[in-house]
């Protein structure tokens, strides 16, 4: 309880082994003012937190049997693509460790790319892909160039940033 022009703070604590979101995330909280319970803008508080593994406390075993992607480039040219059209493209994903590499997020803000699946496993010796559809239906005519992150339990691959480049014509 505050009175009058004084001031308090608010801590908030983010339990991560209670979700199954990676990455960033947002979730927003209304408090009560004056005994006023509302869902307004006015009255809500929004906390933004990045969830990734700790690795620090990995021991020289569990380091030697870790999970090590390996990706063919981190560029992905896609040409040039007709206005209007689809094109999709294969990413090559390998894991030359032991134990399994999880692609925990595929984190993706563009609208006119599609990624799937969305969460990939990998055996260790193996290889899998993602599939990246691309649409160009409200693209103008240009040269575009764009991004998406995988987020990953590789400890020195946590985030892979793979670059998109196209070009769009009529």
């Amino acid at each position: 309880m505050l009175k009058p022009n004084e001031e308090g703070t608010i801590t908030f604590t983010f339990n991560s082994r209670n979700t199954n979101q990676w990455g960033p995330v947002t979730d927003e909280i209304y408090v009560m003012l004056n005994n006023q319970r509302k869902f307004s803008e006015e009255f809500q508080l929004r906390v933004i937190g990045n969830i990734v593994e700790d690795f620090s406390g990995l021991t020289l075993d569990q380091k030697r049997k870790a999970p090590i992607l390996e990706g063919i480039s981190r560029t992905i040219d896609f040409g040039v693509i007709k206005a209007g059209s689809k094109k999709t493209a294969k990413y090559k994903i390998a894991n030359k460790g032991v134990n399994p590499l999880e692609v925990r997020r595929v984190i993706n803000n563009n609208r006119e790319i599609n990624v799937h699946p969305a969460k990939l496993s990998v055996g260790g010796g193996k290889s899998s892909f993602l599939i990246i559809d691309l649409m160009t239906k409200s693209l103008p005519e240009g040269d575009y160039k764009k991004s998406i992150t995988l987020q990953t339990n590789d400890p020195d691959n946590t985030f892979v940033i793979l670059v998109l480049n196209w070009k769009v014509q009529k």
